[in-house]
C-alpha cells in the first residue's frame, strides 16, 4: 500500500504535517483552478493582441463583402434577364442562387465572440469550396465576360470566383491572427484541464471505495474473531467432549457395521458356486436367489434363519454327488457349511443388530442434538465470514489494480499537460489536487 499512500499524499488526498512550506519559482495550481487560470491567460491574450477589436473589424469586413457580393448578384441577374439568354445561362443562374444561400450564413448577430466567429468560418469554407467546384464544372468557368463592363471583359478569372476567394482570404487572415496570438492553444489546454479534473475525481471515488472496502474488511474481521471465540467456547464445553466421544464411537460402530457386511459378502461369495448349482437343481427358490443377489440384506431379513435348512440340503446334495465341484472348492464349501451349522451366520446377524442398536443409543438425547446444531451453526457462521473475508480481499486486490492504472493515467496526463503549458505558454507549473 506504500505506492497508494505516496500518491494520495502527492495529490493531496492524504495530509502531511510540513513544518516548512516549499519555496519554488514553479507556479503551483490546484487542479480545480486550472481552467480559471487558463481563462485568465486567455483574457491576457485577448487584451494583448486586441482580439476583440480584430473580431469586430473582421465581422465588419464580412458584412461589407456580403453587401458587395449581393449587389453584384443583383447586377448579374439583372444583366442576364435583360439579355434574354437564360436558356444558355441556366447553370450560371443556379450558381448565383446557391451563392445567395451561402451569403445567408453571413446574417451575423449583433454580438460576436472569437469562438462564434471561428465557428462561422468553419461552416463557411466548405460551402465556398462547393461553389468553386460548381463553377469549375459549369459553363460559368469560361462564359462570364458578358456579365462584365466592357473595360473588364478581358479578365482571366471568373468574377464570382474572385469574390469567393477574397472571402476565403479574409477568413484565413483572421484565423492566422488568432493562431499567432496563442488563443487557440488555450482551448486545447482547457479541454486537457477538464480531463485532469475528471481523472482526479475518478481517483477520489476509487479512494472512497477503498476506504469503505477496508471498513467492511475490518468489520468482517471483528465478526470472524467473535465467531472463533464462540466456537472455541463451544468446543471447550463438557458437552463438546461428550459429543466428540459420541462421534468417535459412532464412527467406530459404522466401521464395525461395514466389516460385518464385508464378512457376510465374503462368506456367501465362497458358497456362490455351490448355491448356483443348487438353485438349478431346486428350481425357483426365492430365498436362495436373494442370498445370491444381496446376501447382507437377505441375512438381515431372514428372521427364522431359513438359510440353515438350505445349508443342510446343500451339504447333503454334495455328499450324494448331486453337486459336482473341484476338490478345493468342495472342501471350502463343506467348511463354510459347517460354520453355518456351528452358528456363524446367526452370530453375524446378531452382531448386525447389536451394532444398529448401539448406533441408535449413541445418537444421543434431544439435548445432544440441540448442542450439535449449535456447534454446526457456529462452524457455519465462521465459515461464512471466512468466505466473505476472502471475497472482500479479492475485491480489494482488483480495486488496487484499478487505482494503479488510474494513477498511471494521471501521471502521464499531468506530465503531458505540464509540457503543453511549457511549450504553449512558456511557464512551468505543478498541479495540486
Amino acid at each position: 500500500m506504500g505506492w497508494l499512500l505516496n500518491f494520495l499524499e502527492k495529490v493531496g488526498l492524504l495530509k502531511t504535517d510540513n513544518s516548512q512550506e516549499e519555496t519554488s519559482s514553479v507556479n503551483t495550481i490546484h487542479v480545480n483552478e486550472l481552467q480559471d487560470w487558463l481563462k485568465g491567460k486567455e483574457e491576457n491574450i485577448i487584451s494583448h493582441h486586441q482580439l476583440e477589436q480584430e473580431v469586430l473589424s473582421h465581422v465588419n469586413k464580412l458584412k461589407d463583402k456580403r453587401w458587395f457580393l449581393e449587389c453584384k448578384l443583383d447586377e448579374w441577374e439583372k444583366k442576364i434577364k435583360s439579355l434574354g439568354i437564360s436558356y444558355r445561362t441556366q447553370d450560371i443562374t443556379s450558381i448565383l442562387s446557391e451563392t445567395r444561400k451561402v451569403l445567408d450564413l453571413l446574417e451575423l448577430p449583433e454580438k460576436h465572440t472569437i469562438q462564434s466567429t471561428l465557428i462561422l468560418g468553419a461552416k463557411l469554407e466548405p460551402r465556398l469550396e462547393e461553389l468553386r467546384k460548381d463553377i469549375a464544372a459549369s459553363s460559368f468557368s469560361y462564359n462570364y465576360a458578358f456579365l462584365l463592363p466592357r473595360e473588364e471583359r478581358e479578365a482571366k478569372e471568373n468574377p464570382l470566383l474572385q469574390l469567393l476567394n477574397s472571402l476565403t482570404a479574409l477568413k484565413d487572415s483572421f484565423e492566422e491572427k488568432i493562431v499567432k496570438s496563442g488563443y487557440s492553444k488555450i482551448e486545447t489546454l482547457s479541454k486537457k484541464a477538464a480531463q485532469l479534473e475528471e481523472q482526479v475525481d475518478k481517483l477520489k471515488v476509487l479512494n472512497q471505495q477503498m476506504s469503505l472496502l477496508e471498513e467492511k474488511i475490518s468489520c468482517v474481521d471483528e465478526k470472524k474473531e467473535e465467531k472463533k471465540r464462540e466456537l472455541k467456547e463451544i468446543k471447550d464445553s463438557p458437552q463438546s467432549y461428550e459429543l466428540t466421544e459420541n462421534e468417535q464411537r459412532m464412527k467406530k460402530l459404522r466401521t464395525n457395521l461395514e466389516h460385518n457386511e464385508d464378512e457376510v459378502f465374503i462368506f456367501f461369495s465362497k458358497l456362490k458356486p455351490a448355491l448356483q448349482i443348487f438353485l438349478g437343481l431346486e428350481g425357483e427358490n426365492k430365498l436362495v436367489s436373494e442370498y445370491l443377489k444381496h446376501p447382507y440384506k437377505a441375512l438381515r431379513e431372514d428372521q427364522g434363519l431359513a438359510i440353515l435348512s438350505v445349508s443342510r440340503k446343500l451339504k447333503q446334495a454334495l455328499i450324494d454327488g448331486k453337486i459336482e465341484l473341484d476338490a478345493e472348492t468342495a472342501r471350502t464349501t463343506f467348511n463354510y457349511l459347517e460354520k453355518i451349522e456351528a452358528g456363524y451366520l446367526q452370530a453375524l446377524r446378531n452382531r448386525y443388530f447389536e451394532i444398529v442398536h448401539e448406533l441408535e443409543d449413541v445418537k444421543g438425547t434431544t439435548a445432544d442434538k440441540d448442542f450439535a446444531m449449535k456447534l454446526e451453526e457456529a462452524k457455519y457462521r465462521l465459515e461464512h465470514f471466512h468466505n466473505q473475508r476472502e471475497k472482500l480481499e479479492q475485491e480489494k486486490i482488483t480495486l488496487e489494480e484499478e487505482i494503479k492504472v488510474q494513477i498511471n493515467i494521471w501521471d502521464k496526463e499531468a506530465d503531458l499537460f505540464k509540457n503543453l503549458i511549457k511549450i504553449s505558454l512558456d511557464q512551468e507549473i505543478e498541479i495540486k489536487t
